[in-house]
């Protein structure tokens, strides 16, 4: 079944199943819960001040937070729908937000346009949800942190770099315990039992490494040369990334594909936390009948839900071209140009 829903206005960077009944994903500087019986806009988050870049939900599901290019990270209630916090905004736009497992720390990570005290990283930070302050923070990247993820007990934060690099922390003392480099790893995440790292490399597929040692174990899909977001359903059997105007489902315990799912320009991939559905997110905004969510039930992966933006597909996104040179922008001479672009430069 397919279902046209209105209501998104950019590029669709965030996409989380709240419950049974609701979903969560970014339109433009917004956040819209959308009820998933009726296919309609419930509410529509407003509070940051520019495009919103990353979206990550608390374990409890009460909690959102999310971070854009306004350089701000906002924490949102989600039972009474309202803005709770603006946690102290950055110099620099916030590209990745992550909750620990356990919902009392919030990971945040973006440029590196401003320098941190050391005059020669990007600066990681690592805050108390329950006081709203800052903790501390892991300063080794070189480049903008596209990527953050938490172990599943964690007590490890691996981050994701454009400076061709993933490093691995212990969040109880903030050491870096090593490095994985050399081959542009464009995201990283941690299988759901914590054993295996997972990272996407531009022109050599899926890679998998020990999460322990750092010591490389395989690679899938080698042959696809432009893979985008990527992302595990919760039983660590199957992973789906985005390529050739689709996503590719593969099982990572025979190594083969299990399905391939016809969607232009996905920009945002993820499973829901019990594994029944895969969301995503697409860059097309700017096309004929505007940017779309689509939601597929696994493991059969049939489509039930197609959400289409509405007409308003002249959001004004960069108000003028020294503010898309100053913050990271580009541009690009159509749509797929685009598309091609964020996969190395935005994730």
């Amino acid at each position: 079944m397919r279902t046209a829903i209105k209501g998104h206005s950019s590029w669709i960077y965030g996409v989380s199943m709240i419950s049974d009944e609701t979903l969560a994903s970014v339109s433009g500087r917004n956040i819209l819960l959308w009820n998933i019986n009726t296919q309609k806009v419930n509410f529509v988050l407003e509070g940051h001040e520019d495009i919103i870049f990353s979206t990550s939900v608390s374990p409890d599901k009460k909690l959102l937070a999310s971070g854009g290019l306004d350089k701000t990270i906002c924490l949102w209630d989600l039972e009474q729908k309202r803005l709770v916090c603006k946690l102290a905004k950055r110099r620099d736009p916030i590209h990745s937000v992550a909750f620990s497992p356990d919902g009392k720390l919030l990971a945040s990570g973006g440029e590196n346009k401003y320098k941190s005290p050391n005059g020669q990283k990007t600066t990681i930070y690592i805050w108390d949800v329950e006081s709203r302050e800052l903790k501390f923070t892991l300063s080794e990247h070189n480049l903008r942190v596209g990527n953050l993820s938490f172990s599943p007990d964690g007590s490890i934060l691996v981050s994701s770099s454009n400076d061709g690099t993933s490093r691995v922390w212990d969040i109880s003392t903030g050491e870096q315990l090593y490095v994985l480099e050399g081959c542009a790893i464009g995201g990283i995440a941690l299988t759901p039992n914590g054993s295996k790292l997972v990272g996407r490399s531009g022109n050599n597929g899926i890679k998998f490494w020990n999460a322990k040692t750092g010591e490389f174990q395989k690679s899938i899909a080698e042959q696809f040369e432009q893979i985008g977001r990527f992302g595990i359903d919760p039983s660590g059997k199957n992973i789906a990334f985005d390529v050739n105007h689709g996503i590719e489902v593969w099982n990572l315990e025979n190594n083969e594909r299990v399905s391939y799912l016809e969607f232009k320009w996905p920009v945002s991939i993820q499973f829901s936390d019990d594994g029944k559905f895969l969301m995503s997110g697409d860059a097309s905004a700017y096309s004929e009948g505007g940017g779309l969510v689509r939601i597929w039930k696994a493991p059969e992966l049939d489509l039930t839900i197609d959400s289409v933006e509405d007409s308003q597909t002249q959001v004004e996104l960069i108000d003028a071209r020294e503010k898309i040179e100053s913050e990271g922008y580009f541009d690009a001479e159509n749509i797929e140009d685009a598309r091609k672009r964020i996969t190395t430069s935005i994730v």
